[in-house]
């Protein structure tokens, strides 16, 4: 997992933060987020093959295939495509023997694309599959004198993946990532070396993430999180958290819309209502709207609370920011009843 990965699944930021004066709700809720790379989904794409994922010597093994059934899973999980695998193709379709390179022509692609339906075929090369191992003997001592030694082995495990993701009717590339990820084992033996190290469960966590990553990259996906409501006086803040609380967010944005519109028509606004109502906003995956609305709050009152709301609503849109993707770049559209604050 890239550390650019590890910014989507960074989602405590607001478990410490309380604002003087107020209570505060805190929710577990599923978080939408947007595509770290090119949003298929918004694309149009619905339908999507997958293709081999080869080794290094471009054969299909067991490793790879492996690695082909977690990606199958994690594109599944999505829930934003219909999928097909090469075990579901037409037998006509498995008579072009289509292969990583017979894609690369536009005749046998879009034959492809009109037997199986599908927009895109996502294909991978495995780079690297494997672990560097080092040793260390350390002498012990004990209190009669004696000797010994303690053998440790560390090893580092990694997988490093291409994925691309070829248009069936052009052949172009429409999308391309590389997935890395790493992890460390190790074992230790007192007085021999070191037994081998099992790295089973370490290849089936290496593989889950690389997999993870590829398809986060490609559409959006929700991750759970403990999210942080600010308590006031309100009739309508009281129902929209009531409404957040069994997870009905829809709800909850148009009742904290209300409290805002409503504070505003005051000489101090409240920076609660506000607040509230861009973390709805961002909850619902509507990131530059939920900026305004947060940054509304912070200029009101420059509370901590308020400034790590913005700075972590400017760290996901600067990320969306990168997503090449027609239509607006904030990845939601503006709600036509929206006051500006």
């Amino acid at each position: 997992m890239t550390i650019r990965h590890l910014l989507y699944a960074a989602p405590i930021w607001m478990l410490l933060l309380v604002t003087s004066g107020c209570g505060r709700t805190t929710l577990p809720t599923a978080v939408t987020y947007p595509a770290t790379n090119v949003d298929l989904a918004k694309s149009g794409v619905k339908r999507i093959a997958i293709g081999d994922v080869q080794d290094a010597d471009g054969k299909v093994s067991a490793k790879s295939a492996s690695l082909c059934e977690d990606l199958r899973q994690a594109l599944f999980d999505l829930k934003s495509f219909e999928l097909l695998d090469r075990s579901a193709l037409p037998a006509l379709v498995k008579e072009l023997s289509l292969n990583q390179s017979a894609l690369i022509n536009q005749n046998t692609a879009q034959e492809f694309g009109k037997i199986t339906g599908a927009s895109v075929l996502v294909i991978g090369r495995i780079t690297t599959y494997g672990a560097v191992e080092r040793t260390h003997n350390e002498p012990v001592k004990y209190s009669d004198g004696s000797s010994s030694y303690r053998s440790t082995r560390i090893g580092t495990a990694t997988i490093d993946v291409n994925f691309i993701v070829i248009d069936v009717q052009t052949s172009k590339i429409v999308a391309s990532k590389r997935c890395l990820a790493s992890q460390n084992a190790s074992s230790e033996a007192l007085g021999s070396g070191a037994p081998s190290i099992d790295y089973s469960t370490v290849y089936l966590s290496l593989r889950e993430q690389v997999a993870l990553e590829f398809a986060r990259s490609i559409a959006p996906y929700r991750l759970d999180e403990e999210i942080a409501l600010l308590d006031e006086n309100d009739d309508h803040t009281r129902q929209g958290i009531a409404s957040a609380r069994i997870g009905e967010w829809e709800e909850a944005n148009g009742l904290f819309l209300l409290a805002a519109q409503a504070t505003q028509q005051e000489k101090k606004p409240n920076p609660i209502m506000l607040y509230n109502l861009g973390i709805s906003y961002q909850v619902l995956g509507k990131f530059q709207e939920a900026m305004k609305w947060l940054k509304a709050a912070y200029r009101i009152e420059q509370h901590p609370t308020y400034e790590a709301a913005v700075k972590r609503c400017q760290q996901l849109l600067a990320n969306q920011a990168e997503i090449n993707t027609p239509g607006q770049s904030n990845g939601a559209p503006q709600p036509a009843a929206s006051a500006a604050p």
